[in-house]
This record gives C-alpha cells, structure tokens and sequence, in this order.
C-alpha cells in the first residue's frame, strides 16, 4: 500500500537510514512499488507510490533548500492558487501536486491547508528551525499513525511500520477491541495499539523540540438556519457541484475504471464521467455471484450509458488466497467479510490504474431512513437509539461471554460512552444531524474507507463525494433532504432519468414510475402470495446477493474457518473464552448466521499472527 513514514529523533541501536529501510519495508515490501527516501541525523522520512500519479521523485525542496515536502494522494483545482503564487515570485518547475503544496506552505505557513482539496497526506521539513509538520485532507482520507516511544516521534500510513521499531510496546487497547468487536469498526482515533493513534482528519500535527501539537483546521459544521430555496433549486446545485467534483478529478488519463454496482452512487459517477470523460475511455467494473442483482443491474447501466463493463466472479473460496493480505492492508482494522474489494483487483487493476469509487455518497447524501431521529432529546437518548438501529456483531452480553475477564471489565461500558463523545461533537440539537455525523465523521473513516485502502494497493482510488464544494453544499441542506437521500433521489432524477428507469440494488425497483417499476411490485405482490400457498416464488435471481459468506464458511470456507479459530495458540491466546468461540463456530455451521461475528475474529486472529506474535 503506498504511503508515508518516517520518525524525529534518533533511532535507538542503529542508523537513521536502516530504521527508515526497515519502516518503509514493513509499510510495503512488494518491489512493485517505488520508495523514496531522505534522511538527517535524527530525521528520515519516505514515501512509497506506484508511480501512477505524482510520480516524480521525492522530497521537493524550495528555491533555498530550507523546506521539503513528502505527499502521498492527489490535490484538484488549484490552477487559480497556482498563479497566485506565481504571481508572488514562486518557481514551480515540476508542476506535481506536491510542488504546489510546498509553495503554498512556504506563503501561508499552516493557513494553507484550509485551501486545500483533494485526499491527500503530506509531511513537511523545515530544517532551518527543526519543525516537522504532518497535514492531512478534511476527513483523513489517507490514513496515518503516530506514537512516541521513549520521546521519539514516529509516523506510518500503516500501524505495521511503526511495529518495526524495537522500543514500540506491543500493548493491545482493550477498549478498541471492544469497540471492533461491537461495531464492526473504531470511533475516534484510537487503534488496536494501546500507545498507537490515528491523525485525526483536517490536522496539522506538529513536531518541534521533541513537543507535539495537533490543530483541527476545519470542522462539520451543521446549519440550524436554510435558505428558502425550493426542490428545484436544490436539485439544480446537487447536480452542479457533483458534476464539477468529476470534473475536477479528471486530469486527462487516457482511461480510468470505475466499481460499478447497483447503487446510486457509482451510478451517479457513471453519468458524469460519461458527460465529462472528454476522450478518455471509462471501462467499468463489477463483482460478486454471477446473475446476482448488481451484476445485472450493472450491466444493463453500462449498456445504456455506452461504456464497457467487465465481470469478476466473486469465488466462494476468495478469501483463502486473500484474506491475509486485507488484513495486512488495513491492519486489522477491518472485518475480512467487507474486504470484497480486494477480490477482483488483479483483474481491474491490470486493465485500469485509475479507478474511481462511489466512497462517501451514501454517508453524505444521507443514506439513514429513520424518522424517530427526526426529532430534539438528549444525548443519551440519541446514543440509545443509536445502539438500537445500529448493527451490532457482539453485543455487552455476548462480549462478556467472549472475551476473557481482563479483556472485558476494563473496557465495560466504554463503547457507549465513545459514541455518545462521538455523537456530541456534531455539536447540533437535531438528533438526525447526530447520526449523519456519526456515519460521515466516524463509520466512513473508520471502515468504509478499508474499502478504498485495498484498491489503493494496486491503483489510484478517485472518491469524487469527498470534494470540498460537494461536502459543504451537503452539510448547509435542511436535513430533510438529506433523510434517506431525498435530494440525491431527485438530482439523479432531474440529469440521468433514463439510466433511473433500471432497477436498484436495495429496493429492485426503479427510482421513478414506469411500466417496469408498476410490473415488478405486481410480479413481487404475485411472488408472495404464491409463497404463502406453498406454490413457490421469492426465489430465483431478483433475489441474488453479491456474496454468501454464511453459506461459503459452512463449505468452501469452512476447514479454513476452523483451523483458524479452533486451532490451540488461538484458543490459548488469552483474549477469547475458547468455549464460547468453539460454540459460535459450532452454531453457525449447524445453520445459525455468524458470519460477521465469525469474521471479526478471525480478522483479529490474523492481525495477532501477522503482527504481534
């Protein structure tokens, strides 16, 4: 996975430049890609990249030498910046993202990053007063971790470089495993690692005489006051502002991919990059059991919109060949039962080294249909209902079955308290503002973003829905238009209506009326009633999902299963009570669904082996 590393500080029992060696191979030891280094006496700092965009060598340094800069991600829409600053007497010979970035930081010092957008992670060296500066984009979509072990400071895009230095304590954080274990993913910036933390998105982390200091940029900022537009307006501005997004991130490839599905999200994608493309080549694609929805619904999207679209079978035994490696990519972090974008990379990636994601829409555009958040209580209030709707894999009662005493009462009510924090910064009174928060700020960094890290290992990952002018107009709509992606509905309505006329994943309807939309109620109506006299229906392909991880653990996946969890260094590791885990695996293979729950530990077990044994 390409990214940054680096420390301040020297290195305890050997040289700066073997300690960064050893990072930068633990981040990423596939020779496929390129790592650049620089390195001082008690400084090194190096990027790897795939050299797909960006691609110049780094550190760029200033006219006098004096500040550098290492930037892993892409920057869009700067052009009028970038003639400010020229105007102001800066030489950009290179013409990359990271030239700029370096020059605006040389005329506006830390105010820079507010004028920054795109998805990036970029880390600055100023030797002339010995300041070492980490800046990241709005919500920390590339990832980086810090820690201090004995007054040094260490940096990785992966927790897995920083387990490379010797005087890191490998503590586990039992209130992370907690939360992994409740919610399926983190909240906040904590990690699997008791003295590990994430960068907290639209940060400036500074490192000067051996103190840190972290400043928060730019926040969510939810508007209790609306302009009184109508939908009309609304939907016009939708359209606008994610059409310019696209258009922004558009830099005149040749070709670029897109992950196609069903949904509304890439499917909205597709038809602006088809209206913007301007000569490059779109080639789609889209996985999962052949003839379930998505790949039907894809193909027939494709079709229409005139763009090749390329099938990978999702195999029952993927995760066999795979499963490691989502687990070394996203350190544990992640549950292997979402890792399906690993799957088909191979393929995608050797056809397209630009693949664009529909990332962020659901969570932005309001993706939650639950009216009883359309209301003013207290904060606990909103945090239990939050818990009620939530998806849990194990919940307090399970946990306290699961996980062995010491692991447990520390962390005792802790993930309650982490999520009413994290419901509160919303700062806002309407509960469903809270929610959306959660998902935007919390759930989408969190794990979905895993999602967008896996493509990141063998291409570029464009996520249009992050864009700064898209993310604002979002956050300033009456939340009414956001409740269950009212406006997004509307919007793709008003610009794409014919690619509307084919069935979503979700629902298998059509987003507007039409003899289709009236003929699949009636045929789904027919369906039912014929099930309810034992005549069949509710059967066949409308009803294929794209995975069957329940089924495939109970056969293709299932002596891997037990091997793995049942094996006794699991079951003696002394996190988990080896009956209760003997049971869950039992329960599921006897027909009952813990497939998310069987998931999560074995992620977890696999993280351990990899990195902690």
């Amino acid at each position: 996975m390409p990214g940054l590393v680096g420390f301040a500080g020297s290195p305890p029992h050997e040289s700066p430049r073997d300690s960064l060696a050893r990072m930068a191979h633990a981040l990423e030891p596939d020779g496929r890609f390129t790592c650049d280094q620089y390195c001082e006496p008690a400084l090194g700092m190096a990027r790897l990249h795939l050299g797909i965009v960006n691609g110049e060598s780094q550190p760029i340094w200033n006219e006098r030498q004096t500040i550098c800069v290492m930037m892993e991600g892409e920057l869009f829409d700067y052009a009028d910046l970038q003639r400010d600053l020229t105007d102001r007497g800066h030489v950009l010979a290179v013409g990359s993202d990271a030239e700029f970035l370096l020059h605006l930081y040389e005329e506006y010092g830390d105010q820079c990053a507010s004028r920054l957008n795109g998805a990036f992670v970029a880390v600055i060296w100023d030797r002339t007063s010995h300041r070492l500066v980490l800046i990241n984009d709005r919500f920390g979509l590339h990832p980086v971790y810090y820690t201090q072990p004995n007054g040094r400071f260490l940096f990785s895009s992966g927790l897995r470089a920083l387990l490379a230095a010797p005087d890191l304590r490998r503590h586990v954080d039992v209130l992370s495993l907690a939360q992994f274990l409740t919610l399926d993913h983190l909240v906040g910036n904590r990690t699997l690692l008791a003295d590990v933390f994430l960068l907290p998105p639209a940060t400036i982390l500074t490192y000067h005489d051996g103190r840190l200091n972290l400043r928060t940029y730019w926040r969510c900022r939810y508007n209790p006051r609306h302009s009184p537009s109508g939908l009309n307006d609304y939907v016009d501005q939708a359209n606008y502002h994610l059409q310019q997004a696209v258009k922004r991130s558009l830099k005149g490839e040749a070709s670029v991919g897109l992950y196609l599905s069903g949904g509304l999200d890439s499917r909205a994608l597709l038809a602006c990059l088809a209206d913007q493309a301007n000569g490059t080549r779109l080639h789609t694609f889209t996985w999962g059991i052949p003839n379930c929805r998505d790949a039907r619904f894809a193909r027939e999207i494709a079709n229409k919109a005139g763009v090749r679209n390329t099938f990978v079978e999702l195999r029952p035994d993927w995760l066999l060949h795979l499963a490691e490696e989502g687990v070394r990519i996203t350190d544990g972090l992640g549950n292997i039962v979402n890792f399906h974008a690993l799957a088909p990379l191979s393929e995608v990636a050797a056809h397209a080294k630009i693949i664009y994601k529909g990332f962020f829409g659901d969570a932005l555009m309001g993706y939650y249909d639950f009216r009883e958040f359309l209301g003013i209580y207290d904060i606990d209030t909103v945090t239990r209902m939050l818990f009620d709707r939530y998806t849990i894999t194990f919940g307090p009662e399970e946990q306290q079955e699961l996980l062995a005493p010491e692991y447990y009462l520390p962390a005792k009510g802790l993930v309650y308290d982490a999520c009413r924090a994290a419901l509160a910064e919303a700062d806002t009174e309407l509960a469903y503002d809270q929610l959306y928060h959660f998902d935007l700020c919390h759930r989408q960094r969190r794990m979905t973003l895993n999602g967008v890290q896996l493509v990141r290992s063998r291409a570029v990952a464009r996520i249009p829905f992050c864009d700064n002018d898209l993310v604002d107009f979002m956050l300033s709509m009456p939340p009414g238009l956001r409740f269950d992606r009212h406006l997004a509905k509307a919007a793709f309505i008003r610009a794409h209506a014919p690619l509307a006329t084919i069935p979503f994943t979700g629902s298998g309807l059509p987003l507007i009326d039409c003899f289709r939309d009236v003929k699949t109620r009636f045929g789904k109506v027919v369906s039912w009633h014929l099930s309810q006299r034992s005549l069949g229906g509710q059967s066949g392909p409308g009803n294929v999902s794209y995975a069957n991880y329940p089924v495939w653990m109970r056969n293709e996946l299932r002596r891997w299963v037990e091997e793995t969890l049942l094996d006794t260094r699991t079951l003696e590791r002394g996190y988990f009570v080896p009956g209760y885990v003997r049971r869950l695996v039992s329960e599921h293979l006897a027909g009952r669904n813990h497939a998310v729950k069987l998931g999560a530990l074995i992620s977890l077990k696999l993280w351990h082996r990899q990195f902690m044994d």
